[in-house]
C-alpha cells in the first residue's frame, strides 16, 4: 500500500504507513524511491522533524548569508552544506541534539575570532561538528543493531546446520551416540529474541519493546518477551488482531506504522492506562506464510519511526523468520529419527507376530506411536472373499466396546477411501456435520471439529483393513504424519501374512475333501477333552464310524462316487451331533465323533440316532436301491480306558466286532 490513510477513533488522529521496505520482498523498483522521498517530504508526515531542526537550519542559512555578504566564499559555502545536512536530517527523520549542534557552530566561530584558525578548517570543523552531532550516534547504533542482527542470525544457522546434519544421520543410523544427539536441544528462536530485543530497544530509541506469539485458535497476540521503561505496562495480557490496526498483520509482511498527534494520551492494549506517545511501529513475523509472531516497538516524545526504523525491525523479523524455518527442519530431521526407529522396532514386532491378536495389538499401538493422535482403531476383512469387515483392535479401554462390530463397506466414509485408495479427510478435520466413518452399524460418529484420519489398509488392489486415528479437537500437521502411511503399509501386509499362517493352519487340520477337522486335530482335541473330564469328573464319550462295504463303492460307481458319500456322511454327522460335539475324518472312510460330558448309555443313543441318519441318506451317484450303512463302536473315557490311546484303542475294537457282527449296527467297549 502506497497511500497514507488516516482514521478517525477513540478521540484522537493518527496516521498509518504501511511501508514496502526495500530488500529481498522488492527489487529493482525505479521509482520506488520517487515514492517515498514524496511521501517522507509531505507536509504532515516530516513537520515534527522541521520543528526540531528549523532553528538551526535558520541559524545555519544566516552564517551562509553573512559569509557571502563579507565576499568568504569558502565558509559560505561550508555554511550551505550544513545547512542541507540539516534539512536532509529533519526529512529522513535523523535524531540531532540541537544544543550539541548549535554549541559546535560557535565553537568555530569563536575560534575563527581568536585567530586560532583560518576560515577554511572553521568551516570544516563546524561542519564535521553538525555531522558527528546530527547522524554520528543514531547511526553508529542502528549499524551496531543491524550487525547484532546478521550476526545472531549467522550464529543461529551455522548452530542449527550443524545439529541437522547431526539429525540426518540419526535418521540413517550413523550417529555413534544417538541419545545423546536427539537430546539436544532443538530451539534457538526464543533465545534469539531474548538476544536481540534489547540492542533493537536502544538502537530504536524506544520506551517499550515486546515480542509475541500468534495464536489461531484464539487469534490473538500472546507476549512472551517483554522490555519496557514504563511501570503502567501490561505484561501478562493477550492482544486480539480480528479487527482494529492490528488486523493489519495478518494481510501484509510489511510494519505497520502508527504515528500519533504529539501533546496528547493515547490508549494502547499493551497499557492500563492512556499514555502519550509518538508512534507505534508492529512488524509481523511469518512462518510457512502465516502469521507466526510480531515485534511491537513503540515511542514516546515527539518523533515518530521512520524508514530506516522501519528498515532495522523487518531485518529483525527476518533473523527471527530464518530461526523458525531452522528450528522446524531440525525437529522435522529429529522426528524423522524417532520415527525410522519406532519403525524398525514395529517391523520386528509385526515379523514376529504370527496370531491375528498379536498384529492387531502391535497396529493399534505403534500407530499411536507414529502419529499425533491418541486414539486407533483397527478393523479387518471377515473373509478374503467379502466386502464385510469387522473391529478388531482399539487403543483404549473406553472404546472395548466397539470391538466386535462388524459394517459393510456400503454408503460409509470407509467405502470412500478405499475407491480412492486415500486417506480421508484430506484436512483431518470434520467440518460442518457429524459423519459416521465406518457407517450406521458400528455406532462411533465423529462431530464438528473432531481431527481424524481415516487410513485404507490395501495391498494391490485389495482392501485388508481400515485404521481410523483420532483425536478430539486437536489441530494435526501434515510433517507429523511423513510416515504413517509407510507403517499403513506395513499393517496390510501383516495382516496378509497373519491370514496365510490361519490358511496354513486351517489346511493343516483340516481333510480337504470333507471340510471337517482332520486326524491331527482330532487328537488334539481328544487330549484337551480327556483333561476336561478329569477337571470336571464327567466323562467324554468317543465313536468310531466307519462306512460299510465302502471298497465296492469306489470299484462299481468309481471314485468320484466315492467321494461324494463321503462328504455327505461327513455332512450328515456334522449336523446330528450338539455343538459342543466334535467330528473328523480319521483316515479312508472311518471317522471320529467325540461326545462331550456323556458316559457309555448316552453314547449309545447318539450312536444308533446317527447310524439311522445315515442310512437315510440318498445319493444320486449311486443309482436307486443303493443304501449306504456305517457300523459304530463305542469306548468312554475315563469309564473304559485310563488314557487317550487306550480309549481310542478299546473304541477302534468296538467298531472291528461291530462289522465282524453282520455290519450296520453299534456295539460298546
Amino acid at each position: 500500500m502506497d497511500r497514507t490513510q488516516e482514521f478517525d477513533g477513540s478521540g484522537f488522529r493518527y496516521m498509518i504507513f504501511p511501508m514496502r521496505l526495500p530488500g529481498r520482498h522488492k527489487r529493482g523498483n525505479s521509482g520506488a524511491l520517487k515514492r517515498k522521498l514524496g511521501k517522507f517530504l509531505s507536509p504532515s508526515a516530516s513537520l515534527t522533524s522541521f520543528l526540531s531542526f528549523g532553528p538551526l537550519l535558520v541559524v545555519t542559512l544566516s552564517f551562509y548569508t553573512v559569509s557571502l555578504v563579507q565576499g568568504e566564499l569558502l565558509p559560505g559555502y561550508a555554511y550551505l552544506f550544513m545547512a542541507l545536512l540539516l534539512a536532509a536530517s529533519g526529512i529522513f527523520g535523523l535524531r540531532s541534539s540541537s544544543p550539541a549542534v548549535l554549541a559546535a557552530i560557535l565553537l568555530g566561530e569563536v575560534a575563527a575570532a581568536l585567530g586560532g584558525m583560518t576560515e577554511w578548517w572553521v568551516a570544516l570543523a563546524n561542519a564535521g561538528g553538525l555531522l558527528l552531532a546530527a547522524t554520528g550516534i543514531p547511526l553508529v547504533a542502528k549499524a551496531r543493531v543491524l550487525a547484532l542482527a546478521a550476526k545472531a542470525n549467522k550464529r543461529i544457522r551455522d548452530r542449527s546446520e550443524a545439529r541437522l546434519s547431526v539429525g540426518e544421520r540419526l535418521a540413517r543410523g550413523t550417529t555413534p551416540n544417538p541419545s545423546a544427539a536427539a537430546g539436544e536441544p532443538v530451539s534457538n528462536t526464543e533465545s534469539l529474541i531474548r538476544n536481540i530485543l534489547l540492542p533493537a530497544k536502544k538502537a530504536l530509541r524506544c520506551r517499550t519493546a515486546i515480542f509475541f506469539w500468534y495464536n489461531e485458535a484464539e487469534d490473538s497476540l500472546i507476549p512472551v518477551e517483554t522490555l519496557s521503561d514504563c511501570t503502567d505496562l501490561l505484561t501478562n495480557t493477550a492482544i486480539s488482531v480480528k479487527q482494529g490496526r492490528l488486523s493489519g498483520l495478518k494481510s501484509t509482511r510489511e510494519p505497520l506504522t502508527l504515528r500519533f498527534s504529539p501533546g496528547e494520551a493515547h490508549s494502547v492494549p499493551i497499557y492500563r492506562k492512556a499514555v502519550e506517545l509518538a508512534g507505534v511501529m508492529a512488524v509481523p513475523v511469518y512462518h510457512k506464510g502465516q502469521l507466526a509472531g510480531a515485534f511491537v516497538f513503540d515511542r514516546s516524545g515527539v518523533e515518530p519511526f521512520f524508514l530506516p526504523d522501519n528498515v532495522i525491525a523487518r531485518r529483525l523479523a527476518e533473523a527471527v523468520e530464518d530461526a523458525l524455518v531452522t528450528e522446524r527442519r531440525l525437529k522435522s530431521a529429529v522426528l524423522l529419527s524417532q520415527q525410522f526407529r519406532m519403525m524398525d522396532e514395529a517391523a520386528r514386532q509385526f515379523s514376529a507376530a504370527r496370531a491375528f491378536e498379536q498384529v492387531y495389538d502391535t497396529a493399534v499401538r505403534y500407530a499411536v506411536a507414529f502419529s499425533p493422535f491418541t486414539s486407533a482403531v483397527l478393523a479387518h476383512r471377515v473373509t478374503t472373499a467379502s466386502d464385510e469387515f469387522e473391529i478388531v483392535g482399539v487403543s483404549r479401554k473406553q472404546m472395548a466396546g466397539l470391538l466386535g462390530k462388524r459394517f459393510s463397506l456400503r454408503n460409509s466414509l470407509a467405502d470412500l477411501a478405499a475407491r480412492n485408495r486415500t486417506s480421508l479427510p484430506p484436512n483431518f478435520v470434520f467440518e460442518g456435520r457429524t459423519l459416521q466413518p465406518f457407517g450406521p452399524d458400528v455406532g462411533l460418529e465423529m462431530e464438528d471439529g473432531d481431527s481424524c484420519l481415516l487410513v485404507p489398509l490395501q495391498i494391490r488392489d485389495e482392501t485388508v483393513g481400515f485404521l481410523l486415528l483420532a483425536d478430539n479437537r486437536k489441530p494435526v500437521l501434515r510433517d507429523e504424519l511423513s510416515t504413517l502411511h509407510l507403517f499403513a503399509d506395513y499393517c496390510a501386509v501383516s495382516l496378509v501374512n497373519a491370514e496365510a499362517n490361519k490358511e496354513l493352519e486351517r489346511m493343516a487340520v483340516t481333510d480337504p475333501l470333507t471340510a471337517i477337522p482332520n486326524q491331527r486335530a482330532f487328537r488334539t482335541r481328544m487330549i484337551e477333552a480327556a483333561q476336561r473330564a478329569d477337571r470336571s469328573k464327567k466323562a467324554v464319550s468317543l465313536l468310531f464310524v466307519d462306512i460299510d462295504r465302502f471298497k465296492s463303492i469306489n470299484d462299481t460307481h468309481g471314485h468320484p462316487a466315492g467321494d461324494a458319500v463321503l462328504r455327505g456322511i461327513a455332512r450328515c454327522l456334522s449336523e446330528t451331533v450338539r455343538k459342543v460335539d466334535f467330528v473328523a475324518r480319521y483316515g479312508g472312510e472311518e471317522f471320529v465323533v467325540l461326545l462331550e460330558e456323556t458316559a457309555g448309555p448316552g453314547a449309545l443313543v447318539m450312536a444308533e440316532r446317527l447310524r439311522q441318519k445315515v442310512a437315510g441318506l440318498s445319493f444320486p451317484e449311486l443309482g436307486s436301491g443303493r443304501a449306504v450303512t456305517v457300523s459304530i463302536g463305542i469306548a468312554s473315557y475315563p469309564n473304559d480306558a485310563a488314557s487317550v490311546d487306550e480309549v481310542i484303542a478299546l473304541a477302534d475294537a468296538a467298531l472291528y466286532r461291530a462289522k465282524n457282527e453282520g455290519r450296520n449296527q453299534c456295539q460298546s467297549a
